[in-house]
């Protein structure tokens, strides 16, 4: 009997440990879109896994995503990876700040990041309507969390959904066991540890590489994985306890911006919540993939500072520079965030300045970190040039850094081709700055929202060359600009004389870039071109141009029987010297003009 109730024991301690480890995650995927690349079209899928370092470990096993609806792949195995202690640090205030070697029993503060990842793989099929299912799950969560009903019994699960593509062609994407598309990732890490007692807001900064548009959106956290049903996931909705609901699951009116994702609160209240948000891509107005984060907001009473006072977090200036920003207030906070628009070729640039005067319990100033975090920022990411942030001062209670970014016509709404690749033109970055106050940095987030406007004047064509031979046959030769892309269109215009009028000739569509016409009128003598795409209305014509007329006249060019062969070029018109004869890369280095080799 005595071996039983120890038994006993040791199962109930287990699970007590295991039921308060688990804090969020999210499950995305990227699409290896590089034909160099050995694994063109396949997928890579990540999951991510915040603990709670007061509970026991997650395995550093490999992990099954379990598949639905899709007959062909049922599993994808999930690699361990990496392991990554995101808690807080500085100075202690009433408590200090804890980590995962460090965390006594029973307390919060440290949480660990668990990341699993898969190998390449195809995934076979097409997904049906409602979407290929990723999920994965276990027991258990906390008995702590104040917003649901029974949550030491509740279980757990993350998911998301890759949808079908039907572009204007009719083909549905993806198909031919090539992948199509790659799901938002989230640049911004879970936020789970906050203090009461002052206005906050931050965002995910979920980023989507084909630059889709986003929308977020409040949803349900899942109970236990086994009983999910892809035809309705909500079956397995965990229970909130009045007055929280999964759309309102903190306490200080919590707002959820769709467009850019920031959420904004203001609370008095402690306790352990329960949060869940879906992003949802579209692609030319079609669902293409959801991504869901998981995360349990820890609110606890941080204390005061020697003062008396609690602990605030710095302020953030509004940016300055050469933009012109539209500052909005948070209805729930009195928090800024702010947006401007700038037409495609402009260099944003800015600068920012966080302060913060609260004294430590070592009687000096917090020392202040300034960070921006946005998918432009990360070369893995970013769409052509990418943006910079540089820390140019930092003192005790104060950080500044310099924000700059040069835009180009990639990162404007275009759309490149009948799949439609890239449907927004907004790109979401966010300011954040923090102090070393413990248990937990005061920290404050702004939202920056940039829009990406079309150029309000696109540069002409670099024209290059009109040749015209002795049979009539005309050649128009261009170069393309460095942002040319499928919307470019060239338009060659010509005319009797210098002074017009000039008429449309020919339109070439990119990547050509070149015209040959045997149909152009032997009385136009006067050519220039232009260009228009979507990142633009029509160009600046480009410099006129004065065909080059010549004839070529050859015989023994196999210099038969050892007999010199010759070459002639006769320049019929429009000759301007000097010039050079090369043949086969070889210049003829006589004066014109001598015209043979």
């Amino acid at each position: 009997m005595e071996k039983i109730t120890l038994l006993l024991a040791v199962l109930l301690a287990f699970s007590n440990v295991k039921a308060s480890h688990f804090m969020g995650g999210e499950i995305t995927w990227v699409c290896i879109k590089d034909v160099a690349d050995p694994d063109f079209g396949k997928y890579i899928f990540t999951m991510k896994i915040y603990q709670d370092c007061d509970g026991i470990d997650f395995p550093f096993s490999s992990q099954n995503l379990t598949v639905h609806n899709n007959p062909s792949l049922t599993t994808i195995s999930l690699n361990f990876a990496d392991t990554n202690d995101i808690s807080a640090s500085g100075v202690a205030g009433s408590l200090p700040c804890y980590d995962c070697d460090n965390q006594p029993a029973g307390s919060v503060g440290a949480i660990k990041e668990w990341i699993y990842i898969s190998d390449p793989i195809i995934s076979p099929g097409t997904p049906p309507v409602g979407g290929w299912h990723f999920t994965w799950g276990t027991c258990c969560r906390s008995g702590a969390i104040t917003n649901i009903l029974t949550p030491s019994s509740a279980d757990w699960t993350l998911r998301a959904v890759m949808y079908p593509y039907i572009a204007t062609s009719g083909i549905i994407f993806p198909n031919g066991n090539i992948c199509f598309d790659s799901s938002p990732i989230f640049k911004e890490q879970a936020k789970s540890i906050l203090c009461t007692g002052y206005p906050f807001s931050y965002s995910h900064l979920a980023f989507d590489v084909e630059l889709d548009s986003l929308s977020y959106s409040w949803t349900e956290p899942l109970e236990d994985n086994f009983a999910y049903d892809p035809n309705n996931p909500s079956a397995i909705a965990l229970p909130f306890v009045a007055p929280y609901t999964f759309n309102s699951p903190i306490p200080g009116n919590p707002i959820l911006n769709s467009n850019n994702g920031e959420i904004s609160f203001n609370s008095n209240t402690a306790g352990y919540f329960v949060t869940a948000v879906k992003v949802s891509a579209y692609k030319c107005d079609q669902i293409v993939a959801e991504v869901f984060r998981e995360v349990q907001v820890v609110l606890q009473s941080c204390g005061n500072l020697p003062n008396g006072q609690p602990n605030s977090p710095p302020v953030i200036t509004a940016p300055i520079g050469t933009q012109t920003w539209i500052t909005t207030l948070n209805p729930s906070t009195g928090l800024p965030s702010y947006e401007t628009t700038v037409n495609a070729g402009e260099t944003i640039d800015f600068s920012i300045t966080a302060s913060d005067a609260d004294i430590n319990i070592n009687n000096v100033l917090q020392d202040i970190s300034l960070e921006v975090e946005g998918g432009q920022l990360d070369a893995n990411f970013a769409l052509s040039s990418m943006a910079n942030f540089n820390i140019t001062g930092s003192s005790p209670g104060n950080a500044s850094g310099e924000f700059n970014w040069v835009t180009d016509c990639s990162h404007t709404a275009a759309s490149l081709d009948s799949t439609c690749q890239r449907t927004t033109n907004l790109f979401t970055f966010n300011l954040k700055s923090y102090d070393d106050f413990c248990p937990a940095n005061g920290i404050v987030i702004a939202t920056i929202s940039i829009y990406i406007e079309p150029q309000l004047f696109q540069p002409p064509p670099d024209f290059r060359c009109v040749t015209k031979d002795e049979n009539g046959e005309i050649i128009v030769t261009w170069e393309h600009l460095p942002d040319a892309n499928q919307s470019t269109v060239y338009s060659v215009f010509g005319a009797d004389n210098i002074g017009g009028p000039y008429n449309v000739l020919a339109t070439v569509p990119f990547p050509s870039n070149s015209l040959t016409s045997s149909s152009i009128s032997s009385s136009i003598n006067y050519f220039y071109m232009q260009v228009e795409s979507l990142c633009a209305d029509a160009s600046f014509n480009s410099d006129t141009i004065m065909p080059i007329e010549y004839a070529i006249n050859s015989y023994n060019i196999d210099c038969w029987d050892d007999l010199d062969g010759r070459i002639a070029v006769n320049m019929m018109s429009n000759v301007i010297a000097p010039l050079t004869y090369i043949l086969d890369g070889v210049p003829n280095l006589l004066p014109y003009p001598v015209d043979s080799v």
